[in-house]
């Protein structure tokens, strides 16, 4: 998972993998605008920075009633896709139990 730091004008302030120097102004993204506008933001596409599908989620930063930037948590959707399967397979699993052990009595 990896946590980048966006100023209000959309400047990267600090990324947990990458110098911020190097990173493009991140204020015309999807996820920073929707947290800014709407208090979370959600995006799902390809990351040039890290070269693979991404899911990002973003909340504002805010000083009392004003928006001072955002805070955005990536992690790829190879990631994401993985734990949904788990998940599912854990239900299933769970349901097939619960079936055996119902009809035992």
């Amino acid at each position: 998972m990896r946590i980048t730091g966006v100023d209000q004008a959309g400047v990267v302030r600090g990324d947990s993998e990458h110098d911020p120097a190097t990173m493009e102004n991140l204020g015309s993204q999807p996820e920073v605008l929707q947290a800014i506008q709407s208090g979370e933001g959600l995006s799902r596409r390809y990351s040039e920075t890290v070269g693979y599908d991404t899911l990002y989620v973003a909340v504002p930063i805010s000083d009392g009633p004003r928006v001072v930037g955002v805070a955005r948590v990536a992690m790829p959707l190879a990631q994401v896709d993985q734990a949904a399967r788990d998940t599912g397979a854990a239900i299933a699993m769970g349901g097939s139990l619960a079936t055996l052990l119902a009809g035992a009595r």
